[in-house]
């Protein structure tokens, strides 16, 4: 719904949103001078800035506190996507732990990304066979653990690849992407540890449809929207064993101690060496049309909850 480029002194947005057949108002955590009146969903993500203060200003983390604070009052409900979330929420604000409902996400995934017989891209340099890891390049998103794992792999004579798409900017002018690189150079895993930077979203796809696993070696995660799409295509996982990953329900998945880089190469290794066969694409495309509409329904009862009385 377009907003006016220059609003009149007495626009008021929930007239303006009442005009056009709205009835609840469903955003993240904002601030903003316009003033929104009417039954209102704020979907409060993760609880980072609490779990890693370490890794905001202090000013980050108590805008944050501020903002959720406000945004939790004013909703009817507050939409968290994992237990987890809602758990932390609850320690958060107790007085408010009451308006928290659980709304796992189904993501949105194209329809051709269940068509196996569809050509798939691979970027030059990188083998027909490798492991996936799209996380961004931050210290808590844990890649070191990945090549240490890729280290012991290589020491024992196996040479599987991992392939990284994620921003290599964390704030700090690079500095955890560049301390990985200097690892992977000193040991020698330039031609297995494999970031390619971001691409674009139908590359993400042929990337993941491709891989051997997917690798989440995260400390924390908020939902791990990564964990849900290989759960829904049906590809295997290697995740760290945190509480939010195995509500995903991943059949697939084999989880590892974050700490414990010799677990992980055992995961790897397995993995690499078992002849997986590739997922019945019209199958897990029913089950994941079914937890759409599943989904929806369940968004569309919370909205309606908000609404009526």
């Amino acid at each position: 719904i377009p907003l006016p480029s220059q609003p009149e002194p007495d626009f008021s947005m929930t007239e303006h949103l009442r005009a056009r057949g709205v009835d609840v108002f469903f955003s993240l955590p904002i601030k903003t001078a316009l003033q929104v009146e009417m039954p209102r969903l704020v979907w409060l993500y993760d609880f980072q800035h609490v779990r890693h203060p370490e890794l905001f200003s202090a000013e980050e983390v108590e805008r944050r506190q501020l903002l959720f604070r406000e945004n939790a009052q004013s909703a009817r409900r507050v939409v968290v996507t994992a237990e987890t979330v809602c758990n932390d929420f609850a320690a958060f604000a107790p007085d408010l732990s009451h308006k928290a409902v659980v709304l796992p996400i189904v993501p949105w995934l194209p329809p051709a990304v269940f068509d196996a017989a569809r050509p798939r891209w691979i970027p030059g340099g990188v083998p027909s066979r490798f492991f996936f890891l799209p996380n961004h390049f931050l210290p808590h998103k844990n890649h070191l653990v990945v090549l240490q794992a890729l280290r012991i792999l290589k020491q024992k004579g196996l040479e599987a690849a991992v392939v990284c798409t994620g921003h290599q900017e964390d704030g700090q002018g690079g500095a955890c992407f560049n301390a990985l690189m200097e690892h992977r150079r000193q040991w020698g895993l330039e031609n297995l540890f494999l970031p390619l930077g971001l691409v674009p979203r139908h590359r993400f796809y042929d990337l993941l449809c491709q891989c051997a696993a997917l690798i989440n070696p995260s400390r924390f995660e908020g939902f791990g929207l990564s964990v849900a799409e290989a759960r829904f295509l049906g590809v295997r996982a290697a995740l760290s064993d945190l509480p939010v990953m195995r509500e995903h329900g991943h059949s697939l998945a084999r989880y590892f101690d974050p700490d414990d880089a010799g677990a992980l190469a055992l995961i790897l290794e397995e993995l690499w060496e078992e002849s997986a066969p590739p997922p019945d694409g019209r199958r897990v495309h029913r089950e994941y049309l079914a937890a759409q509409r599943a989904f929806a329904a369940a968004f569309l009862k919370i909205a309606e909850g908000a609404v009526l009385p």
